[in-house]
């Protein structure tokens, strides 16, 4: 855990010592809204040996900003900071009679803020960029119930990772314009190491040079 929190400290230190390396002249800033459709990995866990949890494989959309900076004639630095949410199936038994259980099963909806940095390398073919990511969670939300109206008043035995980091790749195509303005479709894969869970997508980035 500890190596994967020297994550961004080491990609900024790449940066930096890129910048120092190549004195590329033509140095411009970029600010740009991100449109992303991403999912996730199918996967069930076991809670405390009683309840399960299971991702559900929906296409959700999400918007962020970013921020670039050309650092060689290759070599970009960015940060973006984009909303995501997560959506599970949970599985609770119930008791019922005497003797036996009944199994609800309720739909909760998680929600992040993620701030990926990436080194992007820049051709004029495709783009590859690779970067660590930050994730915070913000808060669940549990959809209704329309027929049992059964309702959880805690979620932390289900999730309680605050601050989770993991690994974002991505590939791309910039294309201008005009001498300001540029779109980039991408295809991206986000694996999370502070747990297990894996978030993959397509973007379309619209940036403003300046």
């Amino acid at each position: 855990m500890n190596n994967i929190k020297l994550l961004p400290i080491c990609i900024l230190l790449i940066s930096f010592g890129l910048i120092s390396k190549d004195g590329y002249s033509q140095k411009r800033n970029s600010i740009g809204i991100t449109l992303r459709i991403e999912t996730t990995s199918e996967r069930t866990d076991s809670i405390d040996n009683c309840f399960t949890k299971t991702a559900q494989k929906n296409w959700n959309p999400t918007i962020g900003f970013s921020y670039e900076r050309i650092i060689s004639k290759h070599f970009q630095l960015g940060i973006e900071l984009n909303y995501r949410q997560y959506k599970n199936e949970l599985a609770i038994p119930i008791p019922y009679g005497s003797n036996s259980t009944a199994i609800r099963y309720i739909t909760v909806t998680e929600a992040f803020i993620t701030m990926p940095i990436q080194v992007k390398y820049k051709s004029n073919i495709l783009n590859i960029s690779l970067g660590p990511t930050l994730d915070y969670y913000l808060s669940w939300k549990q959809e209704k119930d329309e027929i049992y109206n059964f309702k959880i008043n805690s979620y932390e035995r289900f999730f309680n990772q605050k601050i989770s980091l993991g690994l974002l790749g991505s590939v791309s195509k910039s294309l201008d314009v005009n001498n300001q303005i540029s779109i980039e479709p991408s295809f991206y894969y986000n694996q999370i190491f502070s747990f297990t869970r894996a978030y993959y997508g397509f973007a379309i980035a619209t940036r403003f040079k300046f």
